[in-house]
């Protein structure tokens, strides 16, 4: 089974784009659109939080 994009959360970090897992990379070893896109909202949605 092959995985395209990984990442982690947590309260402390948000969302922390996951591209390698030892010796073998997750998709191209890059940060995919979906994660970045996640970053993004849970970044404006932190920073807008009252």
């Amino acid at each position: 089974m092959a995985c395209f994009e990984a990442f982690l959360t947590s309260s402390f970090k948000g969302i922390v784009p996951v591209v390698k897992v030892g010796k073998r990379k997750i998709g191209n070893g890059t940060v995919g659109p979906v994660t970045k896109r996640v970053m993004q909202l849970f970044h404006e949605f932190t920073r807008n939080y009252e």
